[in-house]
C-alpha cells in the first residue's frame, strides 16, 4: 500500500453535519477498500487565492491515508462529482507502507504527546500553586503589618504630651 495525502476544499457555507458527512463518506471509501485512514484534519475556513466556483472562501480539510491507486481514483471521482467539494489535490507521500508499523508509530507519537501534555499541565499547576502561595504570603504579611502599631506614632504622642505640660 501507498500513503497519500489529499487536501480538499469544501463549500464554507455547509453546515457542520454536512461537512462531517462528506468526511465520513470519503473515509468510508478508503476503509471500504481495505485502506487505512491516518487522520482527517480540518483546517477551517480560509480565503482562496482566486475564485473557485464563484466562491472566495473555502473550508480546507486534509486527509492522510494509506490505500491503493484504485482507491485514490475512486476518491477523486467521488470528489469530482460531489458539488460540495470545490477543489482537491492528492499527493503520494510514500510507496511501500506497512500499516501495522504505521499504527505502532502513531500510537507511540500519541503516547509521547499525551505525556508531554501531562507534564505541561503539571508544570502549569505547580506554577499556579506557587503564585497562590505568594499571594497568600503577601496577604499574611500585610495583615501582620496592619496589626502592629507604628512606633513613630507613640513617640510623637509623648512629645505632644510633654509640650502640653510646659
Amino acid at each position: 500500500m501507498k500513503r497519500y495525502e489529499t487536501i480538499f476544499i469544501t463549500d464554507p457555507d455547509l453546515p457542520d453535519e454536512d461537512r462531517k458527512a462528506v468526511v465520513e463518506r470519503f473515509a468510508g471509501i478508503v476503509e471500504g477498500e481495505q485502506g487505512y485512514c491516518v487522520r482527517f484534519d480540518e483546517w477551517g475556513a480560509r480565503k482562496l487565492a482566486y475564485e473557485v466556483k464563484k466562491r472566495k472562501r473555502g473550508f480546507y480539510i486534509l486527509a492522510d491515508y494509506c490505500a491503493t491507486g484504485a482507491v485514490v481514483k475512486e476518491l477523486e471521482r467521488t470528489m469530482r462529482i460531489d458539488e460540495r467539494v470545490l477543489r482537491y489535490l492528492t499527493v503520494k507521500l510514500a510507496d511501500n507502507v506497512d500499516i501495522e508499523q504505521l499504527k505502532i508509530k502513531l500510537a507511540e507519537e500519541a503516547a509521547a504527546k499525551a505525556k508531554a501534555d501531562d507534564e505541561a499541565e503539571r508544570e502549569k499547576a505547580r506554577k499556579e500553586a506557587e503564585r497562590i502561595k505568594a499571594i497568600e504570603e503577601a496577604r499574611a504579611e500585610a495583615a501582620r503589618d496592619d496589626d502592629e502599631p507604628d512606633q513613630d506614632d507613640e513617640s510623637g504622642d509623648s512629645d505632644a504630651d510633654s509640650d502640653e505640660m510646659d
